[in-house]
C-alpha cells in the first residue's frame, strides 16, 4: 500500500460527503463571485438613474445572494467537517487494528512514542485531503466564475486574468512540491522526537538508577532540536507559499485596476461595470490566499499518509498457516515445548480433536512422516533439542538460563521452538485462537488507561484477590473505579504488578505463562500470591518462568533448563544440584 492509495481510498469511502462539501462550498463561492456583479448591476440599473423601485428590487435581491451563500458555505462546512472527521476515526481504528493484530508487526519498528505520532498527527493530517479537496473545490469554482464575469465584462479584462493564473498555478505546485517534502521530513522528526520522549519517561526510574538521565535527557534535546529545525523549515515553505499566492493576487488587483481604470476612461465600460470588475478581482485575492492554504492541506497529507501506509502494510511477524486447525483443547490442556517447527499437514481426520499426545519427560519430536493424523505438525524425533513436557492442569515452573526464546515461542513471537497444546502445534493455529489459547504475561507489563474495573475484567474479585491486591484496591480512593492516569505510573511497583497479575488471572486461559509476577513484592506478599495461584488456576493449565524460590516451591514441577539439557522434578529435589540452587539464590 502506497500514501497515495491509501488518499484514494479514504476519499472513495466518503465520495457523497465529499462530493456533497464540494458542491457546496463550490456554490459559496461561485454566489459570492456574483456579490459584485449585482452590485455594478444596482449601480448602472437604480442609482444611476435615481430609479428608488429598482433598486430596492437589486437589494433585495443582493440579500437573497448573501442568504445562499451563507447557507451554503455552512451546510458546505458541516458536510466536510463530518467527512474529515469520520475519516479520521476510521484511519485511526484501521492503525490501532493493525497494532493490535495477534499477528504481530503492526509497529513496523517504531517506538510507542512515534506510534503514537502516527495515530494522532499523521491521522489527522492524511484525513486533511478531504479538506483539501473540498475547499479546493471552492478555490478553483472561485477562479473560474471570476474569470467568467471579467471576460463577459470586458475581454480584456478576462485575458488579463487568464494570463496570470496559470503562473499563479504554476508558482503554487512548485511551492507546494517544496512543501510536501518538509512536511515529510517535519512529521518523521516529530515521531522521532516523541518516541525519545516517550521512552525516557518510561525508563526515568531506571536512568535516574544507574545515573544516566543526564545522557538520556540530552538524547532527548538533540532530538527534539531537530524536531523544531524540520517544523521551522517546513513554516518556512508554508509561509512563502502563502506570500507568493498574496503577492501575485495583489499584482492581479493593481493589474485590473489600471486596465479596467483605462478601459472606463476611454468610454468602454460603464461605472457599473467598472466597480463590478474591480469587486471581483479583490474578491479574487482570498481564492488565491486560500490556494496556498490548500496546497499546505495536501503536501502535509501526502507526507502523513506515506507514514501510515508504512504501518497499515507492515508484514505481520506471525504469519498465519495456509489452512488453519480449529483447536477444541481441554480446559487444562497438555502443553509440550521444544524442537525446530515443522510445516503443519492437514490430516485426513477431524483437524481439531484427537486423543491428546502424552510426551514423558525427555521425549524429542518425531518427523512429519509420523505425525498424529489431524493435529497438525509433531516434534522430529531427529532434533536431538530438549523438550518440556508440562502436565495438563499443573502448577508447572521453569528455571532457565535464558527464558526469551521460551516465551517468544509460547506468544507465538518466536519460530525457533515448537510448542504443542493437547498434542497440536500452535504454529498451526490461527493467531487469535493461538493467543486466546496460551497467553503470556510479559514481565515489563503495561497498565491501560481507565479504571481498575477496566484493566482487571471478568472475576475481578477472584482474580485481586490471588494476586494480593485487595489491599491495594482498598487504599485507592475510588476502589476498582479509580482512574489510572499515565498507565498507573502513580501506583508503586508492586501495585502495579500486582494490578496486572490480577488481569493475567482474569483471562482464565486455558494455559497462562506468568514471567516473573512478583519480582516487585516483599516476601510476605509473594508467599501469599503464591499460595493463592494453584486454588486462582485449578482446572486450567499455569507456567511459571521464574527463579523465585517461593513461587517454585509452589509449583507441582520444576523444569530446569541449562546447558541445553532439561531436568524435571519437583523444586526441593532440584535443590540438591548446585547449577539450580545458584540460579534460584
Amino acid at each position: 500500500m502506497t500514501g497515495g492509495a491509501l488518499l484514494r481510498g479514504v476519499v472513495r469511502a466518503h465520495r457523497w460527503r465529499v462530493a456533497l462539501a464540494a458542491a457546496l462550498l463550490g456554490s459559496h463561492q461561485g454566489f459570492e463571485a456574483l456579490v459584485p456583479v449585482v452590485v455594478g448591476a444596482a449601480i448602472d440599473d437604480a442609482v444611476a438613474p435615481g430609479d428608488g423601485g429598482a433598486l430596492l428590487l437589486w437589494v433585495g435581491l443582493l440579500a437573497g445572494l448573501f442568504v445562499l451563500l451563507s447557507t451554503a458555505y455552512r451546510e458546505g462546512a458541516r458536510a466536510e467537517e463530518r467527512a474529515r472527521e469520520t475519516a479520521a476515526h476510521g484511519l485511526r481504528m484501521r492503525v490501532l487494528r493493525r497494532v493490535v493484530d495477534p499477528r504481530g508487526g503492526g509497529e513496523a519498528g517504531l517506538m510507542p512514542g512515534q506510534l503514537l505520532s502516527v495515530t494522532t498527527a499523521d491521522v489527522d493530517a492524511s484525513a486533511g485531503v478531504i479538506a483539501g479537496i473540498g475547499y479546493g473545490a471552492g478555490v478553483v469554482v472561485a477562479l473560474v466564475a471570476g474569470t467568467v464575469v471579467l471576460l463577459v465584462t470586458s475581454v480584456t479584462l478576462g485575458l488579463t486574468v487568464l494570463v496570470g493564473l496559470p503562473v499563479i498555478v504554476w508558482a503554487g505546485g512548485r511551492l507546494g512540491a517544496l512543501l510536501s517534502r518538509r512536511a515529510a521530513g517535519q512529521q518523521a522528526e516529530a515521531a522521532d522526537a516523541s518516541g525519545v520522549a516517550a521512552d525516557l519517561v518510561t525508563g526515568l526510574r531506571v536512568l535516574q538508577g544507574i545515573g544516566a538521565a543526564e545522557t538520556a535527557a540530552e538524547r532527548y534535546r538533540a532530538a527534539s532540536r531537530s524536531s523544531l529545525r524540520a517544523t521551522l523549515a517546513a513554516a518556512r515553505a508554508e509561509i512563502a507559499l502563502g506570500a507568493v499566492a498574496v503577492l501575485v493576487g495583489g499584482l492581479a488587483v493593481a493589474g485590473v485596476a489600471f486596465v479596467g481604470g483605462r478601459l472606463a476612461l476611454d468610454g468602454e465600460l460603464s461605472l457599473g461595470e467598472l466597480i463590478a470588475a474591480a469587486g471581483v478581482t479583490q474578491f479574487l485575492v482570498g481564492p488565491l490566499s486560500r490556494l496556498a492554504w490548500v496546497g499546505g492541506l495536501l503536501a502535509r497529507a501526502r507526507a502523513s499518509s506515506a507514514r501510515l501506509a508504512e504501518v497499515l502494510s507492515a508484514p505481520p511477524a506471525v504469519p498465519a498457516p495456509a489452512e488453519p486447525v480449529a483447536l477444541r483443547c481441554s480446559a487444562a490442556p497438555t502443553v509440550a515445548i521444544g524442537g525446530a517447527q515443522t510445516p503443519w499437514e492437514p490430516g485426513a481426520r477431524d483437524p481439531g480433536r484427537a486423543e491428546p499426545a502424552s510426551p514423558q519427560e525427555g521425549d524429542v519430536p518425531r518427523g512429519p512422516g509420523s505425525r498424529a493424523p489431524g493435529r497438525g505438525a509433531t516434534p522430529d524425533a531427529d532434533d536431538a533439542a530438549p523438550r518440556v513436557h508440562v502436565p495438563a492442569g499443573s502448577l508447572f515452573g521453569v528455571v532457565a538460563d535464558d527464558p526469551a526464546p521460551l516465551l517468544a515461542a509460547l506468544a507465538r513471537e518466536g519460530q525457533d521452538l515448537a510448542v504443542f497444546v493437547d498434542g497440536v502445534a500452535l504454529a498451526a493455529l490461527d493467531p487469535a485462537a493461538a493467543r486466546a489459547t496460551v497467553v503470556v504475561a510479559p514481565h515489563e507489563a503495561t497498565l491501560l488507561s481507565g479504571t481498575v474495573r477496566d484493566n482487571v475484567p471478568g472475576g475481578a474479585d477472584t482474580a485481586l484477590a490471588a494476586a494480593a491486591a485487595t489491599d491495594v484496591i482498598a487504599a485507592l480512593p475510588d476502589g476498582l473505579d479509580t482512574e489510572l492516569t499515565d498507565a498507573g505510573s502513580s501506583l508503586s511497583g508492586g501495585q502495579r504488578q500486582r494490578i496486572a497479575l490480577a488481569r493475567a488471572l482474569a483471562t482464565d486461559a486455558p494455559v497462562l505463562v506468568l514471567h516473573d509476577p512478583t519480582t516487585a513484592l516483599d516476601a510476605a506478599t509473594e508467599a501469599r500470591v503464591a499460595a493463592a495461584l494453584r486454588d486462582a488456576r485449578r482446572g486450567a493449565t499455569t507456567i511459571l518462568v521464574t527463579t523465585s524460590p517461593l513461587l517454585l516451591a509452589a509449583c507441582d514441577q520444576v523444569a530446569h533448563i541449562t546447558g541445553g539439557t532439561v531436568t524435571t522434578a519437583s523444586h526441593a529435589a532440584l535443590l540438591e544440584d548446585e547449577a539450580y540452587r545458584e540460579a534460584v539464590a
